[in-house]
């Protein structure tokens, strides 16, 4: 009996340790954001400060857009590109998705300088359009991987038979094996989402000004963090990771749908 409550006590103790290794930081960033150097009370001036300068909400929105834009576009790409490999004849399918897998793992920074300098040429640096390109050519890769295992595991004998009732292409994609992706999509759409939005390389080479500067840009951009400004510099940083909470919390039974998605055969 002893032995058996020493062994639930040693692994309550390294579950601790585990917890507070993840969470320590996490407690501690809003623990800041919420202090008052001066005082030593704990308020929200951070936060109102923080919402209230302009050049702060600018570069919130301008993530939101090049982080949504640029997921949506890859996704629509992605199970376009994803159908047509798994679902059709197509030569070299396969081959086609080892190579997309070997283009993800391509390092961002060898393809920098020849990107900074198109989009100097045609006039797009300091734009958000030079982030949504990159970021949606980048993340098509490991989208079309992710959505390719979906397709695979959705019976053809579905497809065979809408087309015996007379149903076109389209039809099938959209009416029959699309709702049967839902589950794919999001969990894709989120990998594809946290990625752009916590992207650096591309948006601190290609950005100058505010007009396009996402939030991990303006974060890098504080001075020294002192008691002057780390308070505002951690609420900045809980500020920003809001919106990847959400999301996954409002797409938490589909992304669990789509992470056991196969994992059990039937």
């Amino acid at each position: 009996m002893r032995s058996r409550f020493n062994e639930i006590k040693g692994r309550a103790f390294y579950i601790f340790l585990l917890v507070a290794w993840c969470a320590g930081p996490l407690i501690l960033l809003l623990f800041y954001s919420l202090s008052d150097i001066n005082s030593g009370y704990i308020d929200f001036k951070n936060y109102v400060n923080l919402l209230k300068d302009e050049n702060f909400r600018d570069v919130m929105l301008n993530s939101l857009i090049v982080s949504t834009v640029s997921t949506f576009l890859s996704l629509s790409l992605a199970t376009i590109s994803a159908y047509a490999i798994t679902r059709k004849s197509i030569r070299f399918g396969q081959t086609a998705l080892f190579l997309f897998l070997a283009i993800s793992m391509f390092p961002s920074i060898a393809t920098l300088s020849p990107l900074y300098l198109i989009f100097r040429e045609v006039g797009l640096r300091d734009t958000l359009i030079s982030l949504i390109i990159p970021y949606t050519v980048f993340s098509l890769p490991i989208a079309i991987w992710m959505l390719s295992g979906y397709f695979k595991q959705i019976p053809k004998e579905l497809e065979l038979s809408a087309k015996m009732d007379g149903c076109s292409g389209f039809t099938i994609f959209w009416k029959i094996l699309f709702p049967l992706l839902k589950s794919g999509l999001a969990t894709t759409a989120i990998l594809v989402f946290v990625t752009n939005w916590n992207e650096f390389i591309y948006a601190v080479a290609f950005t100058t000004t505010n007009f396009s500067r996402t939030l991990p840009i303006y974060i890098s951009k504080f001075p020294t963090a002192t008691d002057n400004v780390i308070g505002q510099l951690t609420a900045s940083s809980v500020i920003g990771a809001i919106p990847l909470l959400l999301i996954i919390l409002f797409f938490q039974k589909r992304i669990v749908a789509g992470l056991t998605s196969g994992a059990v055969k039937e």
